[in-house]
């Protein structure tokens, strides 16, 4: 069988879900290239495409003749051709003709039936189109394909370096070394001319002589020349070792015969060879538009040219161009120019700037971030626009800039200070003609420092450390400072005049938020109200026996005011700029304020109305939603006249929404600028600590900062006024172990060898907590009802969190000692410390070992719920049928069927699903090892299993005979639906159940799933009741949570924040008691139909395997952001008092009716309707 010959290989992960992999081959047909695309789905999927014209955003559409069947054109430039299903995937042929006339391809995908776009993080996938060579040439990256063998490289790509000649290159890993191997038909002798780029891919060092291969040399140059070697097949090859300590980022190199003198590489540009790029690098795509960007900000970085801020900023003017509206773009830019901001990267080297050059420099690269600015309406966008502003001064037109060389002669003119060498003005006086910068303004400042002191040097130096200027680098300088000031006492007065004055000049052009500039350049574009109200707070600045709060609402008035005149200035760069100035400093001037003032502030009313006007702030500063709607709810609260106790526990829910808009911008901004900065940083070597903590620094510069340390400050005192105290407690166990710092999710594969209590500061909820863990403490806030609390009591396991910041701060300062745990009766809880453990590691509360999962075998595809039994289904589906015609007129079922128990594996063993059988079962063999690598494949085999006919018709016939409402499109809602069954039985194969089953000793080949197809109440409440409360073992008490929508977010980790939950006595009497009021940040809404796991292992005895495995909604619900006060369950007491009432009776009702056995029931409220849509026994209860 001939091998097909593949001229170029590449592979892509979709950005949103790394279980797609996208390969592309191109391959010759005849004087023709084929472009072969499989992707690893089976879902519906379009190639939108196009052909690059002059930028790689910017398109043409193909020649019709090269339109693959059944595209459709979309607009001029693009047109959308369908991928075809073939074996376990799906695949499209592109034919383009003479490889000559198309040089690259543009593409992004759609999935439809997701209604989602693949676009590689917003900058289209670039594949460059090989020119081909001739076929009767042995192909390189075939052959070094074939002699790969089953090792998949971690590169592997052919480079074009003529019409007929490749190199063809790949990089593996093996034990302690990289290797690199090259192949190539060019001609010999041939020589490989190569450096290792350690920080960057413009990086070029010379290789240590121990790891360059036989008939190698230091060539004069500055490189390594290695010859290649002539094979037997006429090809050349070379191949390279590098022990994994010396790895660097990669190799540069290029290609040189010296018989014709002739180099050979990618294009202009060296070729680049990756072998350990930065784990959370920037690099995703070869092809990368913020790859290319960060690249080419290194080059000249790095380099050895001259270089100042105006080269900067004129470089990055420049590429504005090319990033405009992109975000990841946008982000690098800012990370660029904070790193230049604080002085990371040179700001003279080489040149010499004059300052009304540099200035002007300043000024085009302000104006043309603030078109932007205006041009774009995405938030995200502004944001980061904004931010771009706070790294550069304003700057002005050359006449400003040529000032700050002007007035420092007119001063020394003025004061007869004569111009000569030796003397700290002079050197001062020479630096600002030839490269003034913002570090003038600090020496500026030190000098007045100097001059209010009388002459004290040391103010002087300390006023410049302050400002991050030391000594050393003032001797750095091209024109350095090396001499101390003088002090002429009798000048002091006047020089103190006339450099005040100077200052307020630097600072009008180097500084982002110096107030005073900002309102002097602002103040033309602002109405007479606006106007005094922003002189009132510059001559108020100072007067700190003023109420800080009435200085931060008139901040809040400022910028709400700056923010409706700039709405007005759309198409006014100028205006827009000094708007944007002006409200960065307000900014500034709150943060510093706040800071200064909140150790001080401990007046509970104080610090409540502080946070309605910062929350007010917040909204100008960042793009957040949840911190809108959590301002509109303290305004709403703040106007309630409630008990102060139960004002407090309502206003907790408000601080708990804060914490995850706060945590939410910290995620968005760790997302956007960490890798970015490892990336940029390690390439310019940066000082550590600047990399590490690089967005840390960049929140703690803003008013988030401010916010998280108002939020520490009244959430102990509102829960103490609340009556919670600061500890939750989710499982009362008194316990002893060693102190560790770990997040659970970072160690829930691991076997701790003595009892251990987890301090985690992040907990979703998902987690399985690890044998040998006597104990869970976090500070976040934690569903009672999640799988890890649920998990927690039904194991004995001490869990809680603890909401003050000083009692986890003592904790975590008591890691690595032995704490014995001890909770009052009053709730209480101590910590004492031990002088040693025993060493053995208590049992589980619950030994699940000799518990096996019953057998069951295939008997049908699906069945009716009267036709439920216990060899078919499991007990969620057993219990539903229960129920059916035993409750109350009032309470409602909603439709079930089921797919019964192996069907599963009775769809693997059809003929067509042989393969995925025999992957699955090699893949069985091998999870132990490695499970992070092999659960996503099972899950994986099991999602591309095709369906047998007989279990769709089947399905088709239940579902009609149950009454289900069907879709017109029925072919495509049974797609749909057995998609999601899919996913339930691929659910087995998740890290949180492998682990469950594994830590309990539960054998895998027993557990097979069942699937409940169940109608989706549209709920507008969900609720779950606990009909004996879990925390105190209470048997005559319920407990229960509601939630706003569908039911997935109360005990989903997905989704933040706290439920709404009370507490209910058996006595009907007796009135419901309200715990928490909710917090939580999205709900769920939508309907149809639902496919919920229901598998054998859901009833064993003290085991809940039912939260371990999934349930999918066939279509997919609509998210939103609730406001609480618009929902009666909030904002209407006698509602909610009668709600809760109706619920807590539910749950009795369904205990009655099974048995008096506590249950754990689910259930909705919709159109004034009560629902029950599942029940099953109550787990991890202590009976009292």
């Amino acid at each position: 069988m001939k091998t097909k010959e593949i001229l170029s290989e590449e592979i892509f992960k979709t950005e949103l879900s790394g279980k797609r992999k996208l390969i592309i081959e191109q391959l010759p047909s005849g004087n023709n290239i084929e472009l072969h695309l499989q992707l690893s789905t089976k879902t519906k999927c379009f190639l939108h495409w196009g052909i690059p014209v002059s930028d790689d955003n910017l398109w043409q559409q193909p020649a019709q003749s090269l339109w693959p069947a059944n595209s459709v054109a979309q607009g001029k430039s693009a047109i959308q051709s369908p991928f075809t299903p073939q074996d376990e995937g799906m695949t499209l042929i592109l034919h383009l003709g003479p490889a000559s006339k198309i040089k690259k391809i543009a593409f992004v995908l759609f999935f439809p039936e997701e209604n989602r776009w693949e676009n590689n993080k917003g900058v289209n996938f670039i594949i460059p189109i090989s020119k081909g060579f001739k076929q009767s040439q042995n192909n390189p990256l075939q052959t070094l394909k074939s002699e790969t063998g089953d090792r998949e490289p971690l590169f592997i790509k052919a480079f074009s370096l003529t019409e007929n000649h490749l190199l063809a290159a790949a990089v593996s890993k093996e034990d302690d070394q990289y290797t690199i191997q090259l192949i190539t038909n060019l001609t010999a002798p041939l020589f490989l001319h190569w450096g290792l780029a350690q920080k960057s891919i413009n990086d070029w060092q010379v290789p240590p002589p121990h790891i360059l291969p036989e008939k190698s040399v230091i060539h004069e140059a500055g490189a390594a020349r290695s010859l290649f070697t002539k094979r037997k097949d006429g090809l050349l090859s070379l191949t390279l070792h590098i022990p994994v300590t010396l790895a660097p980022q990669g190799i540069s190199c290029a290609l040189f015969q010296p018989e014709n003198n002739r180099w050979h590489k990618d294009g202009r540009n060296n070729i680049f060879l990756p072998v350990q790029l930065p784990e959370a690098g920037v690099r995703s795509s070869a092809d990368s538009q913020t790859t290319k960007l960060a690249d080419e900000i290194i080059q000249v970085e790095t380099g050895k040219n001259s270089w100042t801020l105006m080269h900067r900023f004129n470089l990055c003017h420049d590429l504005l161009e090319r990033v405009r509206d992109n975000v990841e773009g946008l982000a690098m830019i800012f990370v660029w120019l904070r790193y230049s901001a604080t002085r990371q990267l040179t700001w003279q080297r080489n040149y010499n700037t004059q300052p009304r050059e540099l200035s002007h420099a300043q000024q085009r690269l302000t104006l043309r971030l603030v078109d932007l600015y205006l041009a774009t309406s995405d938030p995200a966008c502004r944001e980061l626009l904004r931010l771009i502003l706070s790294t550069v001064g304003r700057g002005g037109e050359g006449g400003k800039g040529q000032q700050i060389r002007d007035v420092i002669l007119q001063i020394m003119h003025r004061h007869r200070i004569k111009e000569v060498t030796g003397h700290f003005m002079e050197e001062w006086h020479q630096k600002l003609h030839n490269n003034a910068t913002p570090d003038d303004i600090v020496i500026c400042e030190a000098y007045l420092a100097f001059l209010h002191s009388d002459g004290n040097l040391a103010a002087f130096y300390t006023t410049l450390e302050q400002g991050g200027i030391t000594r050393e680098r003032m001797r750095t300088f091209e024109r350095p400072i090396v001499s101390d000031p003088d002090f002429p006492a009798h000048l002091k007065e006047g020089l103190s005049h006339d450099f005040e004055q100077y200052l307020n000049l630097l600072k009008s052009i180097f500084s982002a938020t110096d107030l005073l500039s900002s309102i002097e350049a602002a103040q033309h574009h602002l109405d007479h109200d606006l106007r005094q109200l922003l002189w009132e707070i510059w001559h108020n600045r100072h007067r700190f026996n003023q109420a800080v709060i009435e200085q931060v609402e008139m901040l809040s008035q400022a910028r709400q005011g700056i923010r409706e005149t700039l709405g007005a200035k759309t198409k006014d760069s100028q205006a827009g700029r000094e708007l944007l100035y002006l409200d960065l400093a307000l900014e500034e001037y709150l943060r510093t304020r706040l800071e200064s003032v909140l150790p001080q502030l401990t007046d509970l009313d104080q610090r409540t109305n502080l946070l309605a006007k910062l929350l007010r702030n917040m909204s100008f500063s960042y793009n957040s939603q949840d911190l809108l709607l959590a301002e509109k709810h303290w305004q709403w609260l703040n106007g309630q006249k409630e008990p102060h106790q139960e004002w407090a526990l309502a206003a907790t829910a408000v601080l708990e929404r804060c914490n995850i808009g706060l945590g939410q911008i910290i995620d968005l901004f760790h997302h956007l600028f960490q890798s970015k900065a490892e990336y940029l940083g390690q390439a310019i070597s940066a000082p550590a600590w600047t990399i590490e903590l690089f967005t840390q620094e960049v929140l703690r510069g803003g008013p988030a900062f401010v916010l998280s340390q108002l939020l520490g400050q009244l959430m102990p005192q509102l829960r103490k006024v609340a009556d919670l105290g600061p500890w939750q407690l989710i499982s009362q166990q008194e316990v002893i172990g060693r102190m560790t710092i770990a997040d659970l999710a970072t160690v829930q594969a691991e076997k701790f060898k003595e009892p251990t209590i987890l301090l985690s500061a992040k907990i979703s909820g998902e987690e399985e907590i690890p044998p040998g863990i006597t104990g869970v403490i976090t500070s976040a806030g934690v569903d009672v009802l999640s799988h890890v609390a649920v998990r927690a009591r039904n194991s004995g396991i001490f869990f809680a969190t603890c909401y003050d910041a000083k009692i986890m701060a003592e904790l975590q300062q008591n890691k690595d000692t032995v704490q014995q745990i001890n909770i009052s009766g009053a709730g209480q809880v101590t910590f004492s410390k031990k002088g040693k453990l025993s060493g053995a590691i208590p049992a589980r509360k619950k030994d699940l070992s000799h518990i096996k999962c019953r057998p069951v075998s295939f008997t049908n595809f699906c069945v009716t719920e009267i036709d439920f039994n216990q060899d078919l289904v499991g007990s969620k589906s057993m219990q539903l049928k229960n129920l059916r015609g035993r409750i109350p007129a009032w309470l409602h079922l909603p439709r079930s069927i089921a797919i019964p128990f192996c069907s599963c594996e009775q769809t693997m063993a059809e003929a067509k699903n042989q393969a995925n059988q025999r992957e699955y079962d090699d893949l069985l063999k091998k999870v132990d090892h490695d499970p992070g690598t092999i659960l996503p494949r099972l899950r994986s085999t099991i999602k591309t299993l095709t369906p047998p006919s007989e279990l769709l018709s089947t399905l088709e016939k239940v579902m009609i005979a149950e009454g289900f409402e069907l879709p017109e499109n029925k072919p495509a809602f049974f797609a749909d639906l057995y998609a999601r069954i899919q996913e339930v039985w691929a659910s087995k194969w998740t890290e949180r159940a492998y682990w469950s089953r594994k830590n309990w000793q539960i054998n895998h080949d027993c557990l097979v799933m069942a699937v409940l197809i169940q109608e989706v109440v549209p709920a507008e409440y969900a609720f779950v009741i606990h009909t004996a409360n879990p925390f105190s073992g209470d048997r005559h008490e319920l407990y229960g949570e509601v939630v706003v929508g569908l039911g997935e977010t109360l005990c989903s980790g997905n989704y933040a924040g706290r439920a709404l939950s009370f507490t209910g006595k058996r006595d009907k009497q007796s009135k419901t008691a309200l715990a928490t009021y909710p917090s939580k940040s999205q709900a769920l809404f939508g309907g149809g139909i639902i496919a919920r796991s229901d598998s054998n292992g859901e009833d064993l005895e003290n085991y809940a395997g039912a939260g371990l495995y999934e349930s999918v909604l066939v279509a997919s619900p609509t998210k939103k952001l609730v406001d609480y006060p618009t929902y009666p369950l909030i904002s209407d007491k006698s509602f909610r008092n009668n709600f809760l009432s109706k619920v807590a009776e539910i749950g009795y009702e369904v205990e009655k009716i099974m048995g008096g056995i506590p249950q754990d029931v689910e259930g909705a409220w919709v159109d004034d309707k009560f629902y029950v849509v599942q029940t099953r026994p109550q787990v991890g209860t202590l009976i009292s």
